[in-house]
């Protein structure tokens, strides 16, 4: 599985973010998304481009909004208090559950704002692996993929 860039437990939200908010995610991402003009390695053409930038703006919205729910939710089972061993045991199987699902949604998070980045910066559908073209059904199906398919199983395999 791929590493994970966030801190700790309880770190919520990437790189460079103030306030809760990616800065590379504000207003003005969609434009900077299309902003590349040298050819395009993915095989998309604009509409698509364009489509799969919004996409992936709005997964990382959800994704957020689905980390920040969870740490909420943590959050408030902590403050619960345990009127017996059943309790307990319940809360403590609770925590782990809630932090199994935020640190899932976080290494989403992390591989949606990659993309977001190999989007905005021209390397978008490049194999980051061996640079050869993703594909345009590879990128369409999965728009977070950073590895072709050959890539992706020697990885896999190792």
């Amino acid at each position: 599985m791929e590493d994970e860039r966030r801190g700790g437990p309880g770190a919520r939200g990437a790189p460079g973010e103030q306030d809760g908010r990616d800065r590379r995610d504000g207003p003005d991402a969609r434009h900077e998304a299309d902003a590349h003009d040298g050819p395009v390695p993915d095989g998309l053409g604009p509409d698509e481009r364009e489509a799969v930038a919004r996409e992936l703006l709005d997964r990382s919205e959800a994704l957020r909004r689905e980390v920040e729910a969870a740490g909420d939710a943590e959050d408030q089972l902590r403050g619960d208090c345990d009127l017996d061993a059943a309790d307990a045991g319940t809360r403590k199987a609770s925590g782990e559950q809630l932090r199994s699902r935020s640190a899932e949604a976080l290494a989403r998070l992390d591989r949606t704002v990659a993309a977001l980045e190999r989007l905005r910066d021209g390397t978008y559908g490049v194999c980051t692996d061996c640079s050869r073209p993703l594909g345009r059904e590879r990128l369409l199906a999965v728009p977070t993929a950073e590895q072709c398919l050959a890539c992706r199983r020697r990885r896999e395999a190792a």
